[in-house]
């Protein structure tokens, strides 16, 4: 993905190092990094910690991203983090946005600072966590609250169930009567709101290494001290 792509660096903070790699004629570089700044600081901000850097891939073709995955990928899939890496993202330079999704340009930022989440929550948290546990935390670090109007069915606190693995949530995310993201993201946004910020980053740096599903939920208990069943029942 990086090869015949121009490389730039500069700093993100103090500490952090910002890597752009693009397309020579691509018109949206000095955009972007600024944007790659502010959305650097903005997750720096909620998690209250630093991380080594961002390493931003800019793709400009659909192929790539599907060569990226190892599949077809949806027209609604722009970027993705991978936390293998611990730093690096693809994304679609907003130059190709509109052309290769069904995004606007303007949704470039927020997708690009819900990716950035991504890389600061499995710093914090190596092991397993539930896909809605990541894509909530990621919507809502991004400010992604255009979430709540684009949706008109009401939250299924079962449905969360569906959106744990990764073949789930590849399954159901996209389905009408699902909706993974909008899920995910009101679960999140609810335990933050009702509990805290600080709760929610403590019960993540509390998972551990040998974190699973099972592990995940009486963690949950032993923080919250509720089920987590009983807590998002109460959501409406």
């Amino acid at each position: 993905m990086i090869k015949n792509k121009k490389r730039e660096l500069f700093s993100l903070s103090t500490t952090a190092k910002g890597t752009i790699y693009y397309s020579f004629d691509d018109n949206f570089i000095g955009e972007v990094k600024k944007m790659l700044q502010q959305c650097y600081r903005r997750n720096v901000k909620f998690f209250k910690r630093e991380i080594d850097g961002v390493d931003l891939v800019l793709l400009y073709t659909r192929q790539e991203m599907d060569d990226l995955s190892g599949h077809k990928t949806p027209p609604w899939l722009v970027g993705r983090a991978d936390p293998s890496t611990q730093s690096q993202i693809c994304i679609f330079s907003p130059e190709v946005f509109e052309k290769v999704s069904n995004h606007n340009k303007n949704e470039f930022k927020k997708i690009l600072c819900h990716e950035i989440a991504h890389l600061f929550t499995s710093a914090i948290h190596k092991g397993y966590r539930p896909q809605w546990f990541d894509e909530g935390l990621a919507c809502f670090v991004a400010g992604q609250i255009n979430l709540a109007s684009n949706f008109s069915i009401n939250f299924n606190p079962r449905t969360i169930f569906l959106l744990g693995t990764s073949k789930q949530w590849s399954k159901n995310v996209a389905k009408p009567s699902i909706q993974g993201y909008w899920h995910s993201w009101r679960a999140v946004s609810y335990l933050i709101k009702k509990y805290g910020k600080l709760q929610l980053l403590y019960f993540l740096s509390s998972l551990g290494d040998r974190c699973n599903n099972i592990i995940f939920y009486k963690k949950f208990r032993h923080v919250y001290n509720k089920d987590f069943l009983e807590v998002i029942k109460q959501i409406n």
